[in-house]
């Protein structure tokens, strides 16, 4: 049993399946499953601002690429509505199923009262006017006064009594195109024309539509196909279309691309292109509805079970294939080509590969499974090498066999003139033949961990990197050898050759980008972030392609731009782990989700978002965006705007910016289409804000407000007015209590200088009557001596002067001026009685200038005797002989009297 399994095992190690899948191009889902209102959806509609419409089961609802919001009115009877048109003037209009009419405008819904019959189809022309198809008639209705006229003409075509019309559109120059019982009629203005057809079609519906000078009408089982260009009709004959279209149940037909024609049926959408005559099935799984594009590019399909798909870019296509009964994906690692075909490694051991022309997928499965170490096409062999495990196998006429088992795991090769090279992860091999052994003798060159090989652009050799840097291999005299090995402490993921500009760029898993020119050391080209992995580096016509965990990365050594393309973009998976150039302009990828195919042109495709403001507020306060608006300091700006960026798929945010302003642009946060700006600057300006998508591009239009922002009440003019009054008045105030303080202090200083005044009186009272009783004492004793003498003459002399003297002190003691001439007068009585006092002969003077007024000058009292005391006392009783005292009065200036006296006493010092 054992060896019977092990037979089967052997048999089965290699499966080839050949599947013609038809290619898909990688689209976003909108369903329930995350957050649509439906997944039964009849039409999609886009207006003029760039919102999505949709009509489902559930109703009305309006889409910004981030929330649904419902339209619904009380008068309605049925919650389904198809058939949107937009009027010229922005009314949205539309039926639901039990024939009412709705039109949609200022943010509400209303059903048309005026409109009481069935309805098939609704359009609008650019005079106001709103066409409608019934089963019983054709009728036209006033968008103004909503008046409603039925339209007849003589070649109707009656059926029990009725005029049938299907399917309405309008065209260029005003033109209405309508069905009506086997003839397409044309109306522009009185003028009617119509088209009839056989009788086999007499009673068969179909489709209008119109697209520039071209309108296009397909019955409904696609029958018959009809073009309007001009004046004539013409019935297209594509057995190309007739065959995609058999066995399909037409659902509509859109032309908003001139040249291609869409066509929704109940099991995929065909695109068909008119002048190639060529056709597509899209989306062969789904019943699709409805087909428009937006003005970013996006294709939106809208279907009758799985939701709403949007593509980003219908010219991305990627072919995938699960092979369930091995449980394997098209999950890819590398990809190789032969020009034509492309063939990319599935992490689980498969090969897929995809015909560049023809457009035929197969998947080769081959056990066991495990991941391929590489993929690589032989140009000179013509065949498919891969490696697994430790062996080396080859693909070739849709047969795989194994051609060297024993190498290690090999990360790249190449076939050269001289041989096959080996990049393993155990060193460098070269081999004369496949299935040489690396074991021979000069199969080993280097040892290293080798990931990528390039052609050198300065000579016949290659370059390669490893995980210890850069080597050059060249091939001398028959033999190949390393011939320069830098950046040795460099691991080196990829690498890629610019031949036209002669030099080499290597990525560095630090995140750099190197570029080396054959001489010196090498130059940092980019630094790219952490979190970016590339897989495989190639340069492409002087730019250099990343393919990356990041999706695909296309960056300009001139310019240094650099450029994204993922998921968003179109890709089917932002793993991208190898890729290849086609000679029609493509580029092909390897991808987590399978092979990707992608004109260069789309990586230079413009996405135009923007911001569509349907309200201001401050408060309770609404305002128009064009007038001035005025807020407090503390009032919050309410800005009411959707950004509508659909390639960003959420992924947007608003900046805003101070016109004038230094700073930079402010990011701020949006919640339900409201957009809050608290604590604005103060003053007058203007405010601008703006949408970046997800790629940091900016919206093509900008919301511009006109602001006046109040200050706080402590910074307006009025404010620094009160304060410089306050600042006054409590200025006032405490001056005034200074001055008051100043005041008492000044009369406590006055009250107490005038106690010092009095002290000093006292005490100069008190030295007075200190000095008095001395004075007294000695009169009275020179008095006495000349009463003992006998010398009556002289004592009544010196008696009347010592009473004069008296009663002068006494007088005077009570004063604290007096009259020079008092002051003179008292120190001569007391000369007088001095000179009594003293042995020898005594002489005096007084000396005073004509200009002194002795009556009218005052002095303090008796400030003068005690320096005539003091010349007595010290001077002139010490000594013998005659004595002289001389006293000078005189000014010496205006407001300065100096009183000088002298005596020819013994001195100072005596």
């Amino acid at each position: 049993m054992l060896l019977f399994r092990k037979c089967i095992r052997y048999c089965v190690l290699t499966l080839w399946v050949s599947l013609s899948f038809a290619q898909k191009p990688a689209h976003f889902t909108y369903s329930i499953e995350n957050g649509a209102p439906s997944n039964e959806i009849y039409c999609i509609l886009e207006d003029q601002q760039g919102f999505i419409w949709i009509g489902c089961d559930a109703g009305v609802f309006r889409y910004n690429g981030v929330s649904y919001k419902q339209f619904s009115s009380p008068d309605l009877r049925a919650r389904s509505a198809t058939g949107f048109i937009q009027a010229p003037g922005g009314a949205i209009y539309g039926y639901n199923f039990k024939n009412q009419l709705l039109r949609i405008k200022d943010d509400s819904l209303e059903v048309i009262r005026e409109w009481n019959k069935p309805i098939n189809g609704v359009k609008a022309d650019h005079s106001g006017n709103i066409w409608i198809s019934s089963s019983t008639g054709f009728y036209r209705m006033n968008e103004q006064t909503r008046k409603i006229d039925q339209m007849t003409w003589e070649g109707d075509r009656r059926q029990a009594g009725a005029t049938f019309t299907d399917n309405v559109c309008s065209g260029k120059e005003n033109r209405i195109f309508y069905h009506n019982n086997g003839q397409i009629v044309e109306r522009k203005g009185k003028q009617v024309k119509s088209l009839p057809f056989t009788s086999e079609y007499y009673n068969l519906p179909c489709y209008i539509t119109s697209h520039g000078d071209t309108t296009w009408m397909v019955s409904y089982e696609g029958k018959y196909i009809y073009y309007h260009s001009g004046n004539e009709w013409s019935r297209l004959n594509s057995s190309v279309l007739s065959r995609y279209i058999a066995n399909h149940k037409i659902t509509a037909i859109s032309n908003f691309r001139g040249n291609e024609l869409w066509i929704s049926t109940f099991s995929g959408l065909i695109r068909y292109f008119i002048k190639e005559d060529k056709a597509e099935l899209l989306f062969g799984d789904a019943a699709i509805s409805y087909v428009i594009e937006d003005r970013e590019g996006n294709i939106w399909i809208s279907t009758l079970h799985d939701g709403l798909y949007r593509i980003p870019d219908i010219n991305v296509r990627y072919w995938s294939s699960d092979a369930f009964f091995l449980n394997q994906k098209d999950r890819l690692t590398a990809l190789t080509s032969d020009g034509s075909t492309f063939y990319g490694a599935g992490s689980n051991g498969y090969i897929s590969s995809i015909n560049a022309y023809s457009n035929e997928f197969k998947r080769y499965e081959h056990l066991p499974a495990s991941d391929l170490g590489t993929i690589y096409f032989d140009r000179i062999d013509q065949c498919v090498y891969f490696n697994k495990i430790d062996a080396l196998y080859e693909l070739k006429n849709g047969v795989i066999h194994s051609v060297n088992t024993q190498v290690p795991p090999v990360k790249m090769m190449l076939h050269d003139r001289n041989g096959y090279l080996l990049l393993t992860s155990g060193g460098l091999y070269a081999l004369n033949s496949i299935n040489g052994s690396i074991t021979e003798k000069g199969a080993l060159i280097a040892k290293d961990w080798f990931r990528d090989i390039t052609n050198s652009p300065f000579d016949d050799g290659y370059f390669l990197a490893g995980n210890m840097g850069v080597y050059h291999l060249s091939h001398d005299g028959g033999t190949r050898k390393i011939v320069e090995h830098f950046m040795k402490d460099r691991q080196i993921l990829s690498l890629t050759a610019d031949q036209d500009n002669r030099c080499v760029y290597f990525f560095e898993s630090s995140g750099d980008l190197m570029k080396y020119s054959g001489s010196g050391t090498p130059k940092l080209s980019k630094h790219f972030e952490e979190d970016v992995r590339p897989y495989q580096i190639r340069c492409h016509k002087g730019l250099i392609y990343l393919a990356t965990n990041k999706g695909l990365l296309i960056y300009d050594p001139n310019t240094g731009d650099l450029q994204t393309f993922d998921v968003y973009d179109g890709l089917p998976s932002n793993n991208v782990t190898g890729l290849q150039f086609d000679q029609l302009n493509n580029i092909w990828l390897s991808t987590g989700s399978g092979i990707c195919k992608m004109p260069i042109h789309s990586l230079n495709k413009t996405i135009e978002s923007r911001i569509v403001l349907h309200g201001v507020k401050v408060g309770s306060r609404k305002f128009s965006p064009d007038e001035r608006i005025e807020l407090s300091h503390d009032d919050v700006l309410i800005i009411e705007a959707d950004g509508l960026s659909y390639v960003s798929n959420g992924d947007y945010h608003f900046t805003y910016k101070i016109e004038g302003a230094k700073g930079e642009w402010v990011e701020v946060y949006a919640s339900k289409g409201r957009i809050t700006l608290p604590n604005l600057p103060s003053g007058d300006y203007r405010l601008i804000l703006k949408l970046k998508d997800y790629k940091g591009r900016d919206s093509i239009n900008r919301i511009t407000l006109q602001l006046s922002v109040l200050p706080p009440f402590w910074q307006r003019w009025w404010f620094y007015l009160l304060i410089v009054a306050a600042v006054a008045f409590v200025g006032y105030l405490i001056f005034r209590r200074r001055i008051k303080v100043l005041r008492i202090k000044q009369r406590e200083a006055l009250q107490k200088l005038k106690l010092e005044n009095e002290l000093r009186l006292t005490q100069q009272s008190a030295l007075k009557a200190q000095m008095n009783p001395h004075f007294i004492f000695n009169v009275l004793n020179s008095i006495k001596g000349y009463i003992y003498e006998s010398d009556k003459q002289n004592a009544i002399r010196y008696l009347s002067d010592f009473s004069g003297l008296v009663r002068k002190v006494l007088d005077m003691s009570s004063k604290s001026t007096v009259t020079l001439s008092e002051e003179l007068d008292a120190v001569e009585l007391y000369i007088h009685l001095e000179a009594m006092l003293l042995d020898s002969e005594f002489d005096y003077a007084f000396e005073i200038d004509s200009d002194v007024d002795t009556e009218f000058l005052r002095v303090p009292a008796l400030i003068i005797q005690p320096y005539v005391e003091n010349a007595f006392k010290h001077g002139l009783r010490h000594k013998q002989g005659s004595k002289e005292l001389k006293m000078q009065v005189r000014k010496v200036e205006q407001d300065v009297l100096e009183i000088r006296i002298s005596d020819n006493g013994v001195g100072r010092e005596a």
